[in-house]
């Protein structure tokens, strides 16, 4: 049954926001991690070091990238809503594995498959974000979608504060297996890809969904793009017209999801070895994703008129400037603001660069483009958390940190200047015009 629930429900904008609920729980894992490694340091019995926090993210974003390979591509080929069930279901049991763990070794091995499921979310959850999203606010839309993404930090961050010096860092990760309540409601009223039907030949059924929820039937039909074959799929994105976009759309995750890593991972602990109390630099966690949400809103509005490729270069440019003016130790209402830019331009790129590369493909390829996208781009956080440990275990001054990644945000503001638009894209971007310009005059 592809199609269930109240006939309510069955609205595009309820698609987009249950996807941003589904993104929260993704925000929060990431944030969550980095805010107990202080407590994990000073754990009775565990030996935690830095090293073994960056061997432990790092692994987990080697099963994000698997995850994202393998449910990237088989959600093309078996659907979207399977793989989405699937995939929360796995990270909310591994999360109350981590919740119990009696040793480091439990804990990192449930880590590593809270990632391998998260990592097969994200790609798929995506996918139908850009499908069921009109096509004249598609980058603001995913967006809003994606602010579940940053408020599940923010309440990670929030949360960090009040929980963790009361009940204990173990509370964190109880909190973050409440996605395991959803999955009764996202079985009723989770719909499937009309453009994954299509390519099914299961036209009947994609038609239906196309009707119930509002969607533009041309978009999800798409005959010159049509694959039926998994090996179609991802030999597209490196065919005529996207092979170049394809490899610099990965340079540019490499890079974006560094940023987040690095931030995300070791904000908290690299603050604290600027002097700073854990409640001071828990709040600059918080900080980081306030700013990463209002940029990436500002920054949506605005790629929506002129196309997310100039927003990304803008956002990737502020990270730059920011990161590098943290490094002269700014006072901390200074330091404070520069953080909230940091984010706007680490986790703010993020989402706009994963609205850009879902633009680069046709609906038949773009879980695989996203997927294959992402799991190059889980390489740049696993460096960033394996680089992170090791300069926080050395004794290398720590805002060596902070130079690392100005010069990281500045190769992806480059990288992703020089991107070329693919057929795809040019498309989509001719439909965006095409919409607000019959918008405009009716």
């Amino acid at each position: 049954m592809e199609v269930t629930g109240q006939s309510a429900l069955r609205n595009s904008h309820f698609v987009i926001v249950l996807c941003g609920v589904l993104i929260l729980f993704d925000g929060y894992d990431l944030v969550v991690f980095g805010n107990v490694v202080p407590s994990l340091l000073r754990h009775p019995g565990w030996e935690f070091t830095p090293v073994v926090a960056g061997r432990i993210a790092a692994l987990t974003l080697v099963t994000m990238a698997a995850g994202a390979v393998v449910a990237g591509t088989l959600s093309d080929r078996f659907g979207r809503r399977k793989l989405v069930l699937g995939s929360l279901a796995l990270f909310s049991a591994a999360m109350i594995v981590t919740a119990i763990s009696p040793n480091v070794e439990f804990f990192e091995l449930s880590r590593v498959v809270a990632g391998f499921g998260l990592g097969a979310m994200f790609p798929t959850v995506t996918a139908l974000i850009m499908e069921f999203a009109p096509a004249r606010i598609r980058n603001l839309a995913y967006s809003f979608a994606f602010f579940g993404y940053l408020i599940g930090g923010v309440i990670a961050a929030g949360l960090g504060m009040i929980v963790i010096q009361n009940l204990g860092w173990r509370a964190m990760f109880w909190a973050g297996s409440l996605p395991l309540l959803l999955l009764p409601l996202l079985y009723k009223v989770l719909p499937e890809s009309p453009a994954w039907l299509m390519s099914e030949g299961r036209h009947d059924t994609a038609k239906r969904v196309i009707e119930q929820y509002g969607l533009d039937p041309a978009p999800a039909a798409l005959p010159a793009h049509t694959v039926t074959s998994v090996r179609s799929r991802i030999k597209l994105l490196f065919g005529p017209g996207y092979s170049v976009a394809t490899v610099m759309f990965c340079i540019t995750q490499f890079c974006s999801l560094l940023l987040v890593s690095g931030m995300s991972t070791w904000l908290p602990t690299i603050m604290t070895r600027l002097d700073y109390s854990l409640g001071f630099a828990l709040a600059f966690t918080l900080f980081l994703n306030i700013g990463a949400a209002l940029g990436a809103a500002l920054a949506a509005r605005q790629a929506d008129k002129l196309g997310a490729k100039p927003m990304v270069v803008t956002l990737f440019a502020l990270g730059t400037l920011s990161v590098s003016l943290i490094t002269l130790r700014p006072p901390t209402a200074v330091a404070f603001v520069l953080i909230a830019v940091v984010g706007a331009g680490s986790l703010g790129a993020q989402i706009l660069t994963n609205a850009f590369g879902a633009s680069l493909y046709p609906a038949a390829s773009r879980g695989a483009g996203l997927g294959f996208g992402l799991a190059v781009g889980r390489v740049g956080g696993i460096a960033g958390s394996f680089v992170g440990g090791s300069l926080l275990s050395s004794s290398v001054n720590v805002v060596w940190i902070f130079y690392l990644l100005a010069g990281i945000a500045a190769l992806g503001a480059i990288v992703a200047l020089l991107l070329p638009l693919t057929p795809a894209a040019v498309e989509d971007r001719r439909v965006r015009r095409a919409d607000a310009k019959r918008l405009g005059t009716c």
